[in-house]
C-alpha cells in the first residue's frame, strides 16, 4: 500500500492523489473499473447508432464495436501520457463525442466508412491546428472561455443523461428498444449520491462503481436482461482480435463546415476537460499551463486521425470521468492508464462487448448525471476564479444562453439554411462559437491602463485605486490580492523616507489577458531604489549584527516585492525611484 493510503484512516476525508502519485494497486484497479464501465455503458450506444447508418453497407457489428473500444483504450493512452510533445499527462480519458456525430450520420448514408474516414480527418486536422496555434491564441483561451466550455458540458452531459436515464427522445417519447422502467435510472442515481455522502475515506471515491452494481442487480428486476440474453453471452469466445478496416479515405467538400467546427468545439472540450483535471489535481492552481493544454489537443486531434484510419469514430475528451475522479480526488495517471489497457482488453474479447452492450440506458445515464454534476461544480468555479468585467459577463452570458435556447428550440437551428446550420448543429458547438466570437470580438482593446497619483501616505486610496482597476480589467483574484500586497510594501516604503516634500506617489496599472504591470515612481522611492542596486549583498545572519535598520528593512521589502511578481525592476533616478513588477495571469 502506499504512503498516500497508510495516511488516510478511512474516518477522514481522503487527502488528493496526484497525477504523478500511484495509489494501492486495490484502490488503482477499484477506481479504473469504474470508468471503465461508465465508458463502456455511455460509447457502446454511438457505435451502434452509426451501424443503423450505414445500412446495408454496414461493416460487421461486433468487429466495428470491437475496434472502437480498442481505439478508446489507446486514444485515452495517448491523452494521459505525459511525453515532450504529445499527451496532457493528466487523468483525462477519451470517449466518442456527440459533436462528430451528426455529420457521421450524413457520411454514413451517403458514402459509407471511406466517406466518414475522410471527413474525420478533416476534423482531426482541425483540432491539430489549434492544438499547434495554443501558445500563439492564449491570449483568446482565457480561463473563463475555458469554464464556460466546461460548464457547457456539464450541462450537456446532464441532459444527455437525463434523457437516458428515463429512456426518452428529445420529443419525450420512450425509447422503442427501452426495456427497464425510469425508477431503475432514478434508484441508481440515489444510491451513488447517498453512497458519495456517506461513504468513509476511499470508499467515497467508488460512488459510480457501486452505482453500476447496483445498476446490474437491479437490472433482471426491472426487465431489462432476461435469461436468453444471459444464454448468448456465455456462448461466445471470450478473446478475439478485430482487425482494423483501413478505408480509403473519401471527401464531401459540402461536409467540410461541419467537421471543421466538430473539429474547433472538440479542441475547446479538450482545452476544458484539461483545465478541469489541472485545477482537480493541484491544490495551487491558479492558471491554466498551456504547454499541458497544448500537448493534450494535440493529443486528441491524432487520436481521431488514428480512428478514422482504422474505420471508427470521432474522439475526445470524456468530461465524465474527469468529474468522477475530481470528485474521487483521485488524479492518478497510473488510473488513467489503467483504464486505457482495460479498455483495449474489453474491446479484444467478445463475451465483454456483450456484456457493455447489454447495460441498460438507464443505468449509463444516471452515471453520466452524477459525473455531471461535478464537471458543472468545476466549471463554475473556474469562472469564479477571475474577477468579472462587463466583457467576461456578456461571453460568459451569452455563450450559456446560446446553449440552453439550442437545446430548448433544436428544429430551429436545424432549420438554419446552410451552411449556417452546420455551424450550430449541436448545443456545445453554439456555445463555443459564440463564446470565441465574443471573446475575439471583445479583445479589441482589451488591453488596459489606469493611472492616478495619490499621496504618499494614503493607503487608503491606494488600495481604491488597485481595488477598482482590477475589477474593470477582470484581473485574476489571485493576481489582485499579490498587488495590493506589493502596493503596501511600496506605500510602507515611501512612509520612512524623511525629510521628503515630494507631491504624491504616481501609480499605473497596465492589464491585458496574459499579465497586469503595475508601476509606482516618486521621490518617496528614491531610497528603496538605491538599496535595489545594492541587493546582491547578503542579509546579516542574526539581527544582532544589524548596524543599519532602516537599509535591512528596504532590503526585506525588496525579496517580498520579488517574491510577489514574475518580474522586477526599480530603477533610481537622480530624485526620484521608479518600480515596475509583472504579475503573470
Amino acid at each position: 500500500m502506499s504512503s498516500s493510503d497508510q495516511n488516510d484512516p478511512l474516518n477522514s476525508t481522503p487527502r488528493l492523489i496526484g497525477p504523478d502519485e500511484r495509489p494501492s494497486l486495490g484502490v488503482a484497479g477499484a477506481n479504473a473499473l469504474q470508468h471503465v464501465g461508465m465508458l463502456l455503458a455511455i460509447n457502446v450506444a454511438f457505435p451502434l447508432l452509426l451501424l443503423d447508418a450505414l445500412a446495408e453497407r454496414a461493416p460487421e457489428a461486433d468487429r466495428f464495436v470491437g475496434l472502437c473500444f480498442v481505439m478508446l483504450g489507446a486514444a485515452t493512452l495517448i491523452q494521459t501520457a505525459k511525453t515532450r510533445y504529445l499527451g496532457s499527462g493528466l487523468f483525462v480519458p477519451a470517449t466518442f463525442t456527440a459533436a462528430y456525430i451528426p455529420g457521421l450520420i450524413l457520411a454514413a448514408e451517403r458514402g459509407g466508412v471511406p466517406l466518414m474516414a475522410g471527413m474525420l480527418l478533416v476534423g482531426a486536422a482541425t483540432e491539430i491546428t489549434v492544438g499547434l496555434l495554443v501558445w500563439r491564441i492564449r491570449h483568446f483561451l482565457t480561463v473563463e472561455l475555458a469554464g464556460v466550455v466546461v460548464l457547457s458540458i456539464g450541462l450537456l452531459l446532464a441532459i444527455v443523461g437525463f434523457r437516458l436515464m428515463v429512456a426518452i427522445n428529445e420529443d419525450g417519447t420512450r425509447f422503442a428498444e427501452a426495456a427497464a422502467q425510469p425508477a431503475l435510472g432514478i434508484v441508481v442515481l440515489m444510491g451513488m449520491a447517498l453512497w458519495a455522502v456517506y461513504a468513509k475515506g476511499r470508499a467515497a471515491s467508488l460512488a459510480a462503481l457501486f452505482g453500476l452494481v447496483l445498476g446490474a442487480a437491479l437490472t433482471p428486476i426491472f426487465g431489462a436482461l432476461g435469461p436468453h440474453e444471459l444464454d448468448e453471452i456465455g456462448n461466445l469466445s471470450l478473446f478475439d482480435v478485430p482487425m482494423p478496416f483501413f478505408p480509403v479515405p473519401e471527401f464531401d467538400v459540402t461536409l467540410v463546415p461541419e467537421f471543421m467546427i466538430a473539429g474547433l468545439a472538440c479542441a475547446f472540450r479538450a482545452v476544458g476537460d484539461i483545465v478541469t483535471a489541472e485545477r482537480a489535481s493541484f491544490v495551487d492552481w491558479r492558471r491554466p499551463d498551456y504547454r499541458s493544454v497544448t500537448r493534450g489537443v494535440l493529443a486528441d486531434g491524432l487520436s481521431t486521425a488514428l480512428s478514422a484510419v482504422i474505420g471508427t469514430l470521432g474522439l475526445s475528451t470524456f468530461s465524465g470521468s474527469v468529474g468522477i475522479a475530481a470528485a474521487a480526488k483521485i488524479m492518478s495517471r497510473f488510473v488513467a492508464q489503467l483504464t486505457g489497457v482495460i479498455l483495449i482488453l474489453v474491446g479484444l474479447s467478445p463475451v465483454m462487448r456483450s456484456i457493455a452492450r447489454a447495460i441498460p440506458s438507464e443505468v449509463s445515464g444516471a452515471i453520466l448525471v452524477f459525473s455531471a454534476i461535478f464537471i458543472i461544480s468545476n466549471g463554475i468555479l473556474v469562472i469564479g476564479s477571475r474577477t468579472l468585467d462587463n466583457r467576461r459577463i456578456l461571453v460568459i452570458g451569452a455563450a450559456i444562453i446560446a446553449g440552453t435556447v439550442h437545446t430548448a428550440f433544436p428544429h430551429f437551428f436545424a432549420d438554419l439554411p446552410d451552411p449556417w446550420n452546420a455551424f450550430a448543429r449541436s448545443n456545445l458547438s453554439a456555445t463555443v462559437l459564440i463564446a470565441v466570437t465574443l471573446t475575439l470580438l471583445f479583445s479589441l482593446g482589451a488591453a488596459r491602463r489606469s493611472q492616478s497619483t495619490i499621496d504618499h501616505a494614503d493607503l487608503t486610496k491606494a488600495r481604491e485605486f488597485i481595488q477598482v482597476s482590477c475589477a474593470r480589467g477582470g484581473v485574476a483574484t489571485d493576481v489582485a490580492e499579490k498587488i495590493l500586497a506589493s502596493i503596501e510594501e511600496i506605500i510602507t516604503a515611501s512612509e520612512e523616507l524623511e525629510g521628503t516634500k515630494a507631491s504624491g506617489l504616481s501609480l499605473a496599472l497596465s492589464v491585458t489577458s496574459e499579465r497586469v504591470t503595475l508601476t509606482a515612481e516618486g521621490a518617496h522611492l528614491l531610497r528603496l531604489a538605491k538599496s535595489w542596486e545594492e541587493r546582491q549583498a547578503p542579509p546579516p545572519a542574526s539581527l544582532d549584527e544589524v548596524d543599519d535598520i532602516a537599509g535591512f528593512l528596504d532590503h526585506v521589502r525588496l525579496r517580498l516585492l520579488i517574491a510577489q511578481g514574475s518580474d522586477v525592476t526599480i530603477r533610481a533616478a537622480e530624485t526620484t525611484g521608479r518600480v515596475r513588477i509583472v504579475f503573470d495571469q
